[in-house]
């Protein structure tokens, strides 16, 4: 589920994550995603390796059973390829992009403890209505009931609401239909919804480009868990 609140958060252009988003791609101290880029120029295009990190912290009780499968769900479903072709700044090049996600997750019990640069992922109870997850649109917070735990989809919802941290909207079917779907929901992203987040990465250099939130996420994640009425 989407946050109702993301329309005041950011704003956002389909045409690329990392040139129009709210995470900066320049690097003073944080790390809130490290993205490595290999970039080789072949006759008629060029050829674009993405490695994405993204760094995660918990704030609940989640065994390190669901943390590894959340992980490699995240994995599996945030990565593939995907081609694209646009006028880059040095005129019109077709890019082929190979994207590998990763996810590093720390689990504390409050808030307070979270990596303040960290994506914050608050486990709950329960969230109003009917979803099991929230997540901020092109933000840096989500929420997951702990029930999800129990019966065996926390690292779908997880990788659901994390998906619109990175801008994903819902579809008809896979990860980012609107209600947990274990069937279609294992089937990765489509080139489309990779093209979305990591589009941008064929205007970068080679070498790791670390993107963060320049405020402290710790008090995003409070007035986020007030906001949603999250108990």
């Amino acid at each position: 589920m989407v946050d109702p609140k993301a329309e005041k958060y950011f704003g956002f252009s389909g045409y690329n994550y990392v040139a129009n988003n709210p995470l900066k791609y320049i690097d003073p101290k944080g790390e809130d995603i490290v993205l490595s880029i290999n970039k080789t120029k072949r006759d008629n295009h060029t050829e674009v390796k993405v490695t994405s990190s993204l760094n995660l912290t918990i704030v609940g009780n989640v065994s390190q059973q669901e943390i590894n499968k959340l992980k490699e769900t995240f994995s599996k479903k945030i990565s593939g390829q995907f081609a694209a072709s646009g006028d880059y700044g040095k005129g019109f090049e077709t890019s082929r992009t190979t994207v590998k996600s990763e996810l590093n997750v720390t689990l504390v019990d409050n808030i307070d403890k979270a990596n303040p640069t960290d994506h914050i992922m608050i486990m709950t109870n329960s969230i109003p209505g009917t979803a099991v997850g929230l997540g901020e649109a092109q933000g840096t917070i989500s929420s997951v009931e702990n029930g999800t735990t129990k019966n065996g989809t926390f690292d779908l919802v997880g990788s659901h609401e994390l998906g619109h941290n990175m801008g994903l909207e819902h579809t008809g079917g896979g990860l980012m239909n609107k209600s947990v779907d274990t069937g279609t929901g294992r089937a990765g992203l489509s080139s489309t919804q990779l093209k979305q987040i990591f589009g941008g990465a064929v205007t970068l250099a080679n070498g790791n480009t670390k993107l963060y939130n320049d405020g402290d996420n710790r008090k995003r994640a409070k007035e986020f868990k007030n906001e949603a009425n999250i108990k």
